[in-house]
């Protein structure tokens, strides 16, 4: 069967290139050997369009270069890892503070992640079923050394195991039945609010959901600096909590899907302001490098794409108060 796509040579590639007005030679086929022209071109092209003439045909802003695209696809990748190793580390982390929190409010473990007494009250039993049913599909088929000897020698796994190597979608589904005292100690922690000061479950369910799917684009290398939630789904979009109700009004839209904009509000949360900072720079450094690379009018559409509306705002986000992450006085109430 014919997939209509007709195979072009490297140097036929420059040509197509050429003729749409993207600026190359046979000295870039390099970088199409190394990337591929979908991987390359329709994955990083976007920023650079301008319209389309009057027979529908993309035009590009004058001065667009396939080097200048490949510079999009390095800050990507840049980007992409920077953000995979710091949900990483969150989810680590929440993994653990969770594990802890949902045995001492069951009894400190007396009540087992299994027993339907273990979850909030008035959950959904279906739910319920589902999530128990996900967390042995998960910890059965695991190659962890460790998980299997539970398994092995008492057909079950203790708390710690569960949080640590389930799948992080069973993890929310789990999250979203515990009980209430869990996932209000876990915001308590974490200073997680609302603009009136309140603890918010809705966002720290919300920040988790968000946290997976940039976290899973990263892991399979797809684009990311212009992620959007996919099925326009109410969990899709802005929640504005605490900070983004600090920031310029155009922040505050709760029609907005969220993008990486959200990501980086929520690792507000989960890092220590000399944490956050660090990373904020870091991400600055990209910026301005691409910003200094490429056409001023793509990069804008780079920095609308990621939900940034002025590259300053990343400095109004560090310098937003943000509550300590006291572990000690948690450790020392939940002892």
């Amino acid at each position: 069967m014919s997939t209509g796509k007709q195979f072009f040579t490297y140097k036929e590639q420059i040509k197509e290139l050429q003729s749409k007005g993207i600026g190359c030679s046979e000295d870039d086929i390099e970088l199409l050997v190394k990337h591929g022209y979908f991987n390359l071109v329709n994955g990083y092209r976007e920023p650079f369009f301008n319209g389309r003439d009057q027979n529908g045909n993309r035009l590009y802003l004058i001065g667009t270069t396939l080097q200048q695209i490949s510079l999009v696809k390095e800050f990507d990748d840049q980007l992409r890892s920077l953000l995979l190793k710091s949900i990483s580390h969150v989810e680590e982390e929440l993994r653990t503070v969770s594990a802890y929190c949902f045995d001492y409010y069951n009894t400190k473990g007396a009540v087992p992640w299994h027993d339907k007494n273990a979850y909030r009250v008035g959950y959904d039993r279906q739910d319920y079923s589902k999530v128990v049913t996900a967390i042995y599909k998960d910890l059965i088929y695991s190659h962890s050394e460790y998980v299997q000897y539970y398994w092995t020698q008492y057909a079950d796994f203790p708390g710690w195991i569960v949080f640590k190597n389930i799948n992080l979608s069973t993890f929310i589904n789990l999250m979203k039945l515990a009980k209430e005292d869990v996932n209000y100690a876990i915001c308590d922690l974490y200073g997680i609010a609302n603009a009136a000061g309140n603890n918010r479950y809705k966002i720290l369910l919300g920040s988790l959901h968000w946290l997976r799917i940039v976290r899973n684009n990263c892991a399979h290398n797809e684009r990311v600096y212009c992620l959007r939630p996919q099925g326009g789904k109410t969990a899709s979009l802005r929640i504005v909590e605490q900070y983004f109700s600090q920031m310029k009004k155009s922040y505050r839209a709760t029609n907005t899907p969220k993008c990486i904009m959200d990501l980086l509000v929520y690792l507000k949360y989960y890092y220590s302001p000399e944490e956050f900072e660090q990373l904020i720079d870091q991400i600055k450094e990209l910026l301005y490098d691409l910003k200094g690379s490429i056409l001023p009018d793509a990069f804008e559409k780079v920095r609308a794409d990621m939900g940034i509306k002025d590259l300053v705002d990343l400095n109004t986000l560090v310098k937003l108060n943000k509550k300590p992450i006291d572990y000690t006085t948690m450790a020392n109430m939940l002892s």
